[in-house]
């Protein structure tokens, strides 16, 4: 009988150690940005994610860390610049804990938007205004982006 229980022992951390956690999802991000003419566009982006090159492509999927990131870009129309600077945050989705028979699901994998709009407070003529906006967006996986903007407006100086 403790030869059974001894056997029994063995298989079962034989076993256990065959199973796996599931592998985390992969977190990804692209950047878009709002185009009409040559003076009503954004003008730069940046951020200090260290996945995103220095010069982004509109639309392409960059894999990302999860983290909090700090971006900055301006933007302009006929009359004004827009200085927007704010954070984003990205999450992925974690793998599963093994069981002792079974492997962990693994996590899907999660895409982010970031979409640069020319932004103008309604209403102002002149100077210099500062507004902010925080914004969650939902993924229909379930996934959300966080994201905290302010806005600083400032006039254009035109040649007359």
């Amino acid at each position: 009988m403790k030869k059974l229980f001894t056997l029994f022992g063995m298989l079962l951390l034989f076993f256990s150690g065959c199973t796996e956690d599931g592998k985390d999802g992969k977190g990804y991000i692209s950047i878009d940005w709002e185009y009409h003419d040559d003076e009503y566009k954004v003008s730069s982006y940046s951020d200090d994610n260290p996945s995103t090159p220095s010069t982004v492509s509109a639309g392409v999927e960059y894999e990302t860390a999860p983290g909090t990131y700090y971006y900055t870009y301006v933007s302009e129309d006929y009359s004004y610049y827009y200085d927007h600077d704010g954070y984003y945050t990205i999450y992925i989705n974690y793998g599963g804990d093994k069981t002792l028979f079974s492997d962990g699901e693994d996590g899907e994998d999660t895409y982010f938007d970031l979409y640069l709009t020319v932004y103008k407070k309604k209403g102002e003529e002149k100077g210099f205004v500062q507004d902010a906006r925080d914004e969650i967006i939902r993924h229909d996986d379930g996934s959300y982006m966080l994201i905290h903007e302010n806005v600083t407006i400032r006039p254009k100086s035109r040649p007359e």
